[in-house]
């Protein structure tokens, strides 16, 4: 039976790594084993502690910030605003690799459920938009859906700016796809949740928003840049919502302060019905613990955890505090505790890449050589989004469709889509490039900018360094902690005998492996250390977590 109590005993290293992965971008071999000691409510502590991101992005080409000024047209030597777009969402992604904590991972998921794309109009409000999600990230979604209707980006993207009453694109998504969701459908125009005259009130309820990046409309809460409001294109009508709404009528206004009261009222009546909290709560679930959500998991796991987030005010962190600590998270609820959870979702490709960026510490601003303009350009920009995430179906911030990633939200097949055709080689590119520094497909003719040296990194840490069973303790060192779950005696055997030994012997690696360590020779070990790597990163295990 789906249990949401919480386990209390320590984690150790299976389950610490198996929380990790799934709360962050991927843990180093440091961080498994300290939280191999701690229980989830004191592992939880640690990763839902919120640390604002205190950097501002940079123009790489001036090593300026820009964000901070009132928008204005770029001037040589700085860089043209749709390149600006860019490197605010490398500065994002930097972030993403640099973080410990739950952040990050929530920063995704709100974008996932807040769609916008890069392409709607500038820089400035791209930046806006990130912070917006990066400052509720861990805080309540219900104040967040309220920010988002001031949002620039958003209001941009569903053409609320256009609105005066008879648009229906945003209070269309921002009922189906960003709070309460539709429902089965049961007659014409009702779709349980809510019906067609609802978008339509809704519609004329979110009139009156315009665009405005000129620095006087700030949010005085996080400081970020938000829409005014213009009372004369506002729908002043009363706007009145059908029995799914218990037939609220709210009454129209033609003030500011009104027409402000009309959204807060609104966003009250959508968050007071508990569809809404489910229906974010399933969300949840899929993002970090399964795709299949029974008729048990429905009624213990999803209907508890969303009495639980609506009576704390769509706190994010209360629900997300319950459910990582849970015994049906660590899959601790029946007999069989290895038959479903742990190692059970594909990764998506953002994680592949942050995963094996983070476990072996490879980062851009520590790589000889690299300018500013090499790391936001060389590997954020044109080499992660625009290489490998554009082309294995994740292009962050610029989505084809507002419902976003359909490993997100599409049954049946959901984390599924992140691998097939389309996408595999892509992911199955990865260990080339950060071996040799090259580019990745499509990105243009520039190196990515890292590389990992995997002799060095081997001989730095893992341990014994010398020893007679050193390949070894060298292959159970990585396959333990890279690979959600140990394999199969069968798997050991083919990644130590077929790929790393090959026609070694144990005594003649290790005899190779002094050498190295005596004369610095890689000549025999670093291409077996390499073969060892790429097919790590190119196994079936490794694409799960």
């Amino acid at each position: 039976m789906p249990d949401l109590s919480a386990y209390t005993g320590v984690l150790g290293n299976r389950l610490a790594a198996h929380l990790l992965r799934r709360t962050t971008f991927g843990p180093t071999k440091a961080q498994i084993l300290d939280y191999a000691t701690k229980t989830p409510a004191d592992a939880l502590a640690l990763l839902l502690a919120f640390n604002p991101i205190s950097n501002l992005p940079i123009d790489p080409l001036t090593n300026a910030t820009w964000v901070n000024s009132i928008p204005i047209p770029p001037s040589p030597p700085a860089s043209d605003d749709v390149e600006l777009r860019g490197y605010a969402i490398a500065w994002m992604l930097d972030n993403f690799r640099a973080d410990n904590t739950l952040r990050s991972k929530m920063i995704l998921f709100l974008h996932q459920n807040w769609m916008v794309d890069d392409e709607s109009w500038n820089s400035h409000d791209m930046y806006d938009y990130l912070k917006r999600l990066e400052s509720y990230s861990l805080g309540s979604y219900k104040t967040l859906a309220k920010k988002m209707c001031r949002d620039n980006r958003m209001l941009v993207y569903l053409n609320g700016y256009q609105n005066t009453g008879d648009n229906e694109n945003y209070a269309r998504e921002f009922l189906e796809l960003f709070t309460i969701g539709k429902g089965p459908q049961i007659g014409p125009g009702d779709y349980t949740n809510y019906t067609e005259d609802d978008i339509k009130e809704a519609a004329k309820l979110l009139s009156g928003y315009q665009y405005d990046l000129n620095n006087t409309n700030i949010d005085p809460e996080i400081n970020v840049r938000r829409c005014s409001v213009n009372f004369w294109r506002h729908s002043s009508v009363n706007k009145t919502f059908s029995y799914a709404f218990q037939n609220t009528v709210i009454v129209g206004t033609n003030t500011e302060v009104g027409i402000l009261n009309e959204l807060e009222q609104f966003v009250n009546l959508v968050f007071n019905q508990l569809e809404t909290a489910k229906n974010i709560c399933r969300k949840l679930y899929r993002y970090f613990v399964y795709r299949d959500i029974s008729a048990a998991v429905e009624t213990d796991i999803i209907t508890p955890l969303a009495i639980n987030l609506q009576a704390n005010n769509y706190n994010l962190s209360v629900a997300l505090n319950q459910l990582l600590q849970s015994n049906h998270f660590y899959d601790l609820d029946d007999a069989n505790a290895l038959d479903n959870k742990v190692g059970a979702m594909v990764k998506s490709p953002l994680d592949l890449v942050m995963n094996t960026v983070r476990f072996f510490g490879i980062s851009p601003h520590t790589f000889p050589g690299n300018t500013p303009l090499t790391i936001w350009d060389n590997f954020y920009r044109n080499g992660l989004r625009e290489g490998i995430l554009r082309n294995a179906d994740m292009f962050l911030f610029s989505t084809t469709t507002v419902a976003g990633f359909p490993a997100y939200y599409l049954a049946p097949k959901y984390d599924k889509y992140w691998f097939d055709t389309s996408s595999i080689t892509q992911r199955y590119y990865l260990g080339r490039c950060l071996l040799e520094n090259k580019r990745w497909p499509y990105a243009g003719y520039a190196s990515i900018g890292v590389q990992i040296n995997i002799v060095t990194w081997v001989r730095d840490n893992i341990t014994p360094p010398n020893n007679s069973t050193n390949g070894s303790v060298i292959v159970d060192e990585l396959i333990n902690y890279l690979l959600p779950e140990i394999p199969v005696a069968a798997r050991r055997t083919y990644y130590l005998n077929q790929t790393l030994l090959g026609t070694l012997s144990l005594i003649n690696w290790n005899n190779e492996w002094n050498n190295y360590l005596s004369n610095g020779n890689t000549s025999v070990v670093k291409p077996r250390l390499e073969l060892l790597f790429k097919a790590i990163l190119f196994s079936q295990e490794y694409q799960l977590q």
